[in-house]
């Protein structure tokens, strides 16, 4: 458990949640506890609940989001330290532990042993500990609720419009970049490669428009996710080529966003018709570069 030192005061908030995704009801959460507090920590735990499948992103891009919102620390609990806590025994935690005198929650946040705890229940007991709780409604994307489960399923269907909107930014990940077989540099177009951990969300496999934060500015790329079927890879990876860029990006964790599903993999009768695939892909992007928005790291 992080250090919340910073959290403690007579004013200290407490946005509760796991927050995967940072999506715009995350915001509405995050945002209530910085207008109420002197002081506002985002308090998470270490893993998601086991219902999850998969992380919508890296660690890093997450909190940079959250502290974006105006969060001044993000408090990780051991959730191994807290699984076994009553509800009861959480809020006294949260309150005697952290110094914390307002709570915001989602409308479906769930604590204590077993998510015995609800957001009734919390409102319940805050208000027994002298503690002033909020819990928010439910923001919605048409007709279904803005959720980590919904933004996933619309991930894995390739509906990267739907997700950046729900997300309010674009879905963005910065694996390491490790090296490849370098084969994208002899048909001259030269790509960085990332691999996916095994506990993300994977978008739909298939080529995107993207852009990519190198030496201080996002740059138009073409962006391949899955395990490149022409070459019989079975690791899921992103691969990313820069046009008119040929540093050395090696172990570096660069900033890498979806903004349009352009196709889907494929192989191709040779590496001529290839290379004029992606040519035409990388034209694309660089269009759609020109009109895209929220191009800065929050």
């Amino acid at each position: 458990m992080s250090n919340p030192r910073h959290s403690q005061g007579p004013g200290a908030a407490a946005a509760l949640g796991y927050f995967d995704g940072v999506h715009i009801g995350h915001a509405e959460v995050l945002s209530a506890a910085v207008r109420h507090g002197d002081t506002a920590a985002a308090v998470t735990f270490g893993r998601l609940p086991k219902k999850s499948s998969g992380r919508i992103l890296t660690e890093s891009v997450r909190n940079r989001r959250i502290r974006g919102l105006g969060i001044n620390e993000i408090i990780t609990l051991d959730f191994e330290q807290v699984r076994d806590y009553s509800p009861e025994a959480f809020i006294r935690f949260l309150k005697a532990k952290l110094g914390i005198k307002f709570v915001s929650c989602g409308y479906d946040f769930r604590f204590g042993k077993n998510a015995l705890g609800d957001a009734a229940l919390l409102t319940k007991l805050c208000l027994k500990e002298d503690m002033r709780p909020l819990v928010l409604e439910p923001v919605l994307f048409g007709e279904e609720p803005v959720s980590s489960t919904n933004i996933r399923r619309r991930l894995e269907a390739g509906d990267i419009s739907a997700v950046n909107k729900m997300l309010s930014l674009p879905y963005e990940f910065d694996f390491t970049v490790s090296v490849g077989d370098r084969r994208g540099r002899t048909w001259g177009f030269p790509t960085i490669n990332q691999v996916y951990g095994e506990d993300f969300a994977l978008p739909k496999f298939g080529v995107y428009a993207s852009k990519v934060f190198v030496d201080g500015k996002w740059r138009a790329g073409v962006t391949n996710i899955g395990t490149r079927p022409m070459f019989r890879a079975d690791k899921p990876l992103a691969e990313t080529y820069i046009p008119n860029f040929d540093g050395d990006l090696y172990g570096r964790n660069i900033p890498v966003r979806l903004y349009k599903y352009l196709r889907g993999e494929k192989k191709f009768s040779s590496d001529q018709t290839l290379r004029e695939e992606i040519a035409k892909n990388v034209k694309e992007s660089e269009k759609l570069a020109c009109h895209s928005v929220k191009d800065m790291i929050e």
